[in-house]
């Protein structure tokens, strides 16, 4: 349901931005020195700025946009992805990670489940929007606890669905988040469902502003993350075989102040143990050498992973310590391990991971302070599955207590493992949810803050002109003119394409074909006479200059299908429509786009919603993408939903139409290729001949992606998508380009549509042509690249329902008539 923005709101992420922008220098300068440090490639730093790779480029399909900020959130999405790449493998995954070891861990272990990996951007709003104008995703998923205000409101003003999943708020972010719930309510507002580890995290998610009604628990993403399967590199197999310790105890993800008092108790375990090795793990990377000199200073015997793969495998002095200096391979050794102590418990940071060890079968023992991982070691404890100590002190005892009965340690590893495993599905739980969001479109889109701000009082002024201009033909005191002949007007409410032209063919040649022998009125946008009135029928050579590009391509297609259906022009549609009417005495007349040309009378109204952006942003130009407010939908006699896919729900669009006029229908239609020329060679290809052919597409439509789905679909390998303004009429210097990127991409041919062919003559000066001609000229301008055209027809659902209604319409106006 659309929730129009709130004023608050607007106040909110306006000061939010004012601070941002003050402080952009230094932000960005800290960040750019951070990532430097951390070991951040130049190359790469231009991602948190937004400008990701050209082959990340999403004109064709709609991805989906998986935010996990560093390894554990990185491992713990991994069956989340892999329901993703079951359910709906032909939709593209992206996963953006904020540290470098999530980005290497992502990059090692999820190739095969993704489609790209990448930095994720600053929250600028620049650098956001620039993001996700290249990805363009349908979906955009955040892994635990990553709320970023401006991804958050682009995302919405994109037309993206946005859900949190494995949400959790530690008890120490809580109390900042319901501190200032009255800034993250705002921002949790634009969020589409959020998914919770527990019923704990359900309420401070609550406290912190979010609605109840997004809320629901669907519990952990780690209990599905964790596997047994992890494989050993070959280095540390074959050094762990060559030493031949026993016991093996592994000190996972440690953090300050922990490694010496587990180094010191290890010490004592080793006094009776000589082949015991401890595998010390800190958690980050920046402490390697910090604890590395640690074990050194306490004269222990160790050796670095980093090394073994350099180490001569010689005489040598046993380790009783391998200082794990990787990132990723913790989780494969804890099969080897018998014990594992979770870091992070002994010094009030909250513990860490202990699923990992737990579903490997290792005993498990935990510090007191575990309340990042509440839930599971409460669980654990419950079930006498883990041994937790309450300091420091005791772990020498405890390390002992499970040395030195295996037993004991057998049946704590085994109700461990049995519990951990009796958590599972998180992961197939929050993919429904997420499927159900990426095929649910989105109905409410809406600007930002800043250009709510801006353009609101333009926005105004246009909404009062065009209820001023409705206004005057309604009440009288201009004279709408009528035709003695039914009018069928197809038309929008948005600017921008929606499907107008191939809609207007679809419904002509029908009614044609039942004996009306309709006649198309249309503006002729952007053609040079604007004041001359122009009738043409199909075959006739007539300029495009004189009758626009819409124009040219209904006579094409008419005289294609063999139709002798006239084509009136003119900014007056009466007057046009009187030329035809006194020469040729049509059955009916169909208006292409005219629903907001009220000086005509229409008895029927089709109006057209694209589904990739039903209404407009809900704000009228300049602010959003409405021609007129949104009362004008009361004015239809049926709705037709365009560019619909068999896969996605349309309800949500369906009942806001019913809101504003219940009586009117509504139908769906998509498009379908029929058919491709190659305009060089001059023959027609088979639909299966571009598959696997790297190619270049380019349009200069009101909705390109629609296209360049439709080649995508065809099997091409899209090297590069170049996007013109709609009706461009092209230069050489565009063709130029053209052929230029489409060789540096190596791309076999070039693929565009039938209404960019008639446009692309303009770059010779020679619009008035046929099109055999057409295809002459074309084939010199693109002697250096094969040119492929690719045409289109729609198919609406019910169509003979749609019809119908048409026809009964017409009838019931003869019987008023006559």
């Amino acid at each position: 349901m659309y929730i129009p923005i709130q004023r608050s709101s607007i106040l909110i992420y306006f000061g939010y931005n004012l601070i941002l922008t003050i402080f952009a220098p230094v932000l960005c300068i800290y960040g750019v020195v951070r990532s430097l440090v951390r070991g951040v490639p130049i190359s790469q730093i231009r991602e948190r700025f937004g400008y990701l790779p050209t082959s990340f480029e999403q004109v064709k399909r709609q991805p989906i946009w998986v935010h996990a900020v560093s390894v554990g959130e990185v491992v713990s999405v991994e069956p989340l992805l892999r329901h993703f790449k079951k359910n709906i493998p032909h939709v593209p995954i992206y996963l953006s990670t904020t540290t470098p070891e999530g980005r290497q861990i992502a990059k090692e272990k999820l190739a095969e489940l993704t489609d790209g990996v990448f930095w994720m951007p600053f929250d600028f709003t620049f650098a956001v929007s620039k993001c996700l104008t290249t990805l363009r995703p349908r979906l955009v998923v955040i892994a635990e606890t990553e709320i970023w205000p401006n991804l958050f409101r682009l995302s919405r003003e994109n037309g993206s669905n946005l859900m949190i999943v494995n949400g959790r708020m530690s008890d120490r972010s809580a109390v900042w988040y319901e501190r200032f719930s009255w800034f993250f309510a705002a921002v949790l507002h634009e969020v589409g469902r959020i998914i919770v580890q527990s019923e704990e995290d359900r309420e401070r998610f609550i406290a912190a502003g979010a609605s109840e009604i997004k809320i629901s628990v669907g519990g952990n993403l780690k209990y599905d993350s964790v596997s047994s399967d992890e494989s050993l590199m070959p280095d540390i197999e074959n050094f762990l075989n060559e030493i031949d310790s026993d016991p093996i105890l592994i000190a996972g993800s440690t953090r300050e102040h922990e490694e010496r008092p587990i180094l010191e108790a290890f010490c004592r375990i080793v006094q009776n143990r000589p082949r015991a090795l401890l595998v010390l793990a800190p958690r980050h990377p920046s402490r390697f050498r910090e604890v590395g000199e640690l074990v050194e200073g306490l004269e222990l015997p160790f050796v670095r992973r980093s090394e073994l793969s350099k180490r001569v495998p010689l005489n040598f002095v046993r380790p009783t310590v391998m200082l794990l200096d990787s990132v990723g391979e913790l989780a494969a050794l804890y099969k080897h391990a018998s014990l594992v102590f979770i870091g992070g418990s002994l010094n009030g940071w909250g513990g860490h991971n202990l699923l990992e060890p737990a579903v490997c079968g290792c005993p498990v023992v935990v510090g007191p302070f575990m309340q990042n991982f509440r839930l599971v070691t409460e669980d654990m404890l419950r079930n006498d599955s883990i041994l937790q100590i309450p300091s420091d002190a005791e772990l020498v005892g405890a390390f002992e207590d499970i040395l030195s009965d295996p037993r004991k340690a057998a049946e704590l590893a085994e109700r461990a493992k049995d519990t951990a495993e009796r958590h599972t599905g998180a992961a197939r739980r929050m993919s429904v949810v997420a499927m159900e969001l990426y095929r649910k479109v989105l109905v409410s889109r809406y600007p930002s803050g800043m250009k709510s701000l801006v353009l609101k009082f333009p926005a105004k002024l246009w909404e009062i002109g065009v209820r001023v201009h409705a206004a005057i033909y309604t009440h009288g005191m201009r004279k709408c003119r009528q035709f003695n002949a039914f009018t069928l007007c197809v038309g929008n409410v948005t600017v921008g394409g929606t499907g107008k032209t191939p809609t207007v063919v679809w419904i002509t040649e029908a009614l044609n074909a039942m004996g009306l022998h309709p006649a198309v009125l249309t503006r002729g946008y952007r053609r040079v006479n604007r004041n001359r009135k122009i009738v043409a029928m199909p075959g006739e050579q007539i300029s495009t200059l004189d009758i626009g590009d819409e124009a040219q391509l209904l006579l094409q297609r008419f005289s294609e299908k063999g139709l002798a259906v006239p084509v009136a022009v003119g900014a007056d549609r009466y007057r046009a429509g009187m030329s035809i009417k006194n020469a040729l005495k049509p059955g009916l007349f169909v208006l292409d786009d005219g629903l907001q040309h009220h000086r005509l009378h229409k008895d029927f109204n089709l109006v057209l919603i694209d589904v990739d952006d039903p209404f407009g942003s809900d704000a009228v130009v300049p602010l959003g993408r409405l021609r007129e407010p949104l009362s004008g939908l009361t004015r239809a006699s049926a709705f037709l939903l365009t560019h619909t896919q068999s896969d996605h729900d349309y309800s949500a669009i369906e009942q806001r139409l019913q809101k504003w006029n219940q009586a009117a229908p509504i139908y769906r239609s998509r498009v379908d290729v029929t058919s491709l020329r190659g305009i060089t060679t001059g023959e027609d290809l088979s639909l299966d001949s571009l598959e696997g052919l790297p190619s270049l597409a380019f349009a200069g439509l009101g909705n390109p992606y629609n296209f360049f789905r439709s080649v995508d679909t065809l099997g091409a390998r899209l090297t590069r998508c170049l996007r013109y303004p709609d009706h461009h009429r092209y230069t050489m210097d565009d063709i130029n380009r053209i052929v230029e990127v489409s060789q540096k991409g190596k791309a076999q041919c070039v693929i565009t549509t039938e209404k960019d062919l008639i446009n692309l003559c303009h770059a010779v000066q020679k619009t008035c042509v046929t099109k055999t001609d057409r295809e002459s000229i074309l084939r010199e301008l693109f002697a250096a690249v094969p040119l492929v055209c690719l045409s289109v027809q729609i198919k609406i659902e019910q169509g003979e329902r749609l019809i119908q209604q048409i026809i009964s319409a017409n009838s019931e106006y003869e019987t008023v008539k006559g």
